[in-house]
């Protein structure tokens, strides 16, 4: 069945990516031979006897090679550092081999240059001539004057200079408008060869970027293929909501993946099982939000969408619920909620005289003011304000209206944390945004209302996977995988927490 067959192919490509290797046989044509290599994602392109190198799925995809350069650009994905490239596109082609036509019309380039050159000289020798031809004629008309006896043969004698020096110059004169409209003739040559090279070189241009955009394109789609079958392979989220209470036990070390901007926030949706990751980058304030399938998907930055909205968001504080995004309005203390497939406001709330841009910030500062989490009891916002003395606050939000249910007040100042996330109504601060490891130095519970300074150590966080200056901006717990994400030093950072039931 044909179906049977592509699955044993595709598992028998699996299995080579799963030992770190795999590879396809060159493609040819008349023209070039592309040779791609699925594990480092790169596409050595021969043509002509000249090799170039394609970094096929990247940020920049760029074709090495010492010669000329043509570029060919693309429309760039909204983002940091400007800075996610889509499906693989290319921003940069660099060096495109020249077609036999460029090559061909640069010799007759050569050859006419050569002509020219001789037109040039002849000219010049024509120039000197008449030159010399002049000097003479002035020359011999002051010798008759000196010599001639009379005015007769005064008058002869200048006559036959004149006429003398007359035709050598008309002759001179007509070798040089000859010679003149050589030039011109070979500049014309010229010009319509150098037309007919840089329409060809253009050409070639067209070519290579159509062709490499289809081997593009193929790539990605046997990625998107792999990256659907991986995902089949691994555990899939649960829906661990209403599974309280919870006591954490430990916080593994985690790992890392690229998002290249320095701050932002990485989410997944809180209150539903999904594999969807969505990046926004962080900071004063941003309205661009991608949207990815999967981790593997972002790992490769293979985005399925790029969000403009309405609106800006302001710091590292939002969070994803329930298909919507929920994150501070810049500018104000106004906490939005946005329909993801709507796109839609569906819902706002003040929340008073709570502090913005920097009144009531985390330790690392920024614009980390108001700081929205989700755990398996639902939506929350951690803050402060002067009725607090910049304690923080903590309120229980209405995740349909967002209208504030219940407040709790700490003893304990929001600046004096790194960061916090909410387990199971359990509000936890770190002691530090770039100590590595820190650990958790603060807890508050909103169902007893007591809370609990733990002693340095007890519960480490790693803090910073494999980095040795940390600088934690975003920091949220997801019920749905029961894991904490992390911005941190433009990487994104995902790190389990373990637990023990309480009783």
């Amino acid at each position: 069945m044909p179906g049977q067959r592509f699955s044993v192919i595709f598992v028998f490509l699996l299995s080579l990516l799963a030992v770190g290797f795999v590879s396809v046989q060159p493609i040819k044509n008349e023209q070039c031979e592309y040779d791609m290599d699925l594990v480092k994602n790169t596409m050595k392109v021969v043509c002509k006897g000249d090799s170039a190198r394609v970094n096929i799925i990247a940020h920049n995809a760029v074709v090495s090679q010492p010669s000329s350069r043509f570029e060919s650009t693309g429309e760039m994905p909204p983002g940091s550092n400007q800075d996610w490239m889509p499906y693989g596109d290319m921003n940069t082609l660099n060096s495109i081999p020249l077609s036999n036509t460029v090559k061909n019309s640069t010799k007759h380039i050569e050859l006419l240059k050569q002509r020219l050159s001789m037109h040039s000289s002849a000219m010049f020798n024509i120039t000197t001539l008449l030159t010399e031809g002049d000097e003479g004629l002035t020359s011999d008309l002051k010798k008759l004057r000196r010599l001639a006896p009379n005015k007769e043969a005064l008058k002869e004698g200048m006559l036959a200079a004149i006429r003398n020096q007359y035709n050598f110059m008309r002759t001179a004169i007509l070798t040089q408008n000859a010679e003149l409209s050589k030039l011109i003739s070979s500049l014309n040559s010229l010009l319509d060869i150098t037309a007919k090279a840089m329409r060809g070189a253009a050409k070639s241009d067209d070519d290579i970027v159509e062709q490499i955009g289809y081997v593009n394109k193929t790539m990605i789609t046997m990625r998107r293929m792999m990256s659907k079958e991986l995902k089949k392979q691994r555990h899939r989220p649960t829906n661990n909501q209403g599974n309280c209470p919870l006591e954490i036990a430990a916080i593994g070390n985690g790992h890392a993946m690229d998002v290249r901007v320095k701050k932002g926030t990485i989410m997944r949706d809180g209150g539903a099982i999904s594999d969807k990751l969505w990046i926004m980058e962080g900071g004063r304030s941003s309205d661009q939000l991608i949207e990815y399938d999967s981790e593997i998907d972002q790992e490769y930055q293979l985005f399925s969408k790029a969000h403009t909205l309405p609106f800006r968001c302001e710091g590292t504080g939002h969070v994803m619920y329930m298909a919507h995004l929920i994150c501070q309005k810049a500018d104000s203390n106004t906490i939005v909620k946005y329909d993801m497939d709507e796109m839609l406001i569906v819902a706002e709330v003040s929340l008073g005289t709570a502090g913005v841009q920097g009144t009531y910030p985390y330790q690392f500062g920024g614009y980390s003011d108001i700081d929205l989490a989700v755990d398996e009891l639902g939506l929350w916002v951690v803050y402060a304000m002067p009725d607090s003395a910049g304690k923080m606050m903590i309120s229980k939000l209405n995740a349909d209206n967002l209208m504030i249910e219940k407040t709790w007040m700490t003893r304990y100042p929001k600046a004096m944390v790194g960061n916090t996330f909410m387990i199971c109504g359990v509000l936890y601060g770190t002691n530090s945004y770039k100590d590595s490891p820190t650990f958790i130095k603060y807890r508050y519970d909103t169902e007893t209302g007591r809370d609990k300074i733990l002693k340095d150590g007890k519960l480490q966080f790693a803090n910073g996977v494999r980095q040795k200056s940390p600088n934690t901006v975003m920091l949220d717990y997801n019920p749905g995988d029961r894991r904490l994400y992390a911005w941190n030093n433009g990487k994104g950072e995902l790190y389990p927490v373990f637990f023990r039931e309480i009783p």
